[in-house]
């Protein structure tokens, strides 16, 4: 099925918002936010600045765009994920593990980047609104999976547990960063794999 004018001209704007977006998650990455310019993300991305404008009209646009790119990654991936499950208990549970796993060891540039915008939260409200929800959203998958899979659990048990992943998911990340050499990530990830499932079983 061919493209008409409009949809081409639709298709080559997003490529170009997109081609601006993966430039900003390379610079905060290592120039963190604070330090990040506009015309160093349009240097980075191979365009005009006034082309950057033109999609983001100032820094705050695209730091908070940038902030709901790198969230809906991690959703999307989940989706992605989900038919590799086998429909048990400890494959769902390993599934949120993994993510993090492949974000720490192969995209760790989004890593930073939240590292960054947690910084950025305590000072900018629109940051922590938009953290929040995200962070909320994270909760309520791992809640449901376990309504699912484990629908036994107490309600003490359903509270609590999704805070608890994200919390070792979370460690994860600060100390692989600080100290790879002495923080074997791999066996830490399976090790809370067969925690949280020992766990879920529990009475």
């Amino acid at each position: 099925m061919g493209y008409n004018k409009s949809d081409r001209l639709q298709v080559k704007e997003n490529n170009i918002e997109e081609k601006f977006l993966e430039a900003a998650l390379k610079v905060v990455s290592t120039k963190t936010i604070s330090g990040t310019r506009m015309q160093l993300i349009a240097d980075v991305a191979g365009m005009p600045k006034s082309n950057l404008h033109y999609y983001f009209k100032t820094k705050n646009n695209l730091m908070l765009a940038l902030h709901r790119k790198v969230m809906q990654h991690f959703i999307d991936e989940r989706r992605e994920d989900l038919p590799n499950c086998k429909g048990e208990l400890k494959d769902h549970i390993a599934m949120f593990f993994k993510q993090k796993l492949d974000v720490i060891l192969f995209e760790p540039e989004l890593d930073f980047v939240e590292i960054d915008f947690w910084l950025q939260a305590n000072i900018d409200q629109e940051y922590k609104k938009n953290m929040s929800e995200a962070f909320l959203m994270w909760r309520q998958e791992i809640k449901d999976m376990m309504e699912k899979y484990a629908p036994d659990l107490s309600n003490q048990k359903k509270i609590q547990l999704p805070y608890i992943v994200i919390s070792l998911l979370e460690g994860a990340t600060l100390q692989y960063h600080l100290d790879s050499t002495h923080f074997d990530v791999g066996t830490y990830m399976d090790f809370c794999v067969d925690l949280m499932y020992k766990q879920l079983l529990s009475d």
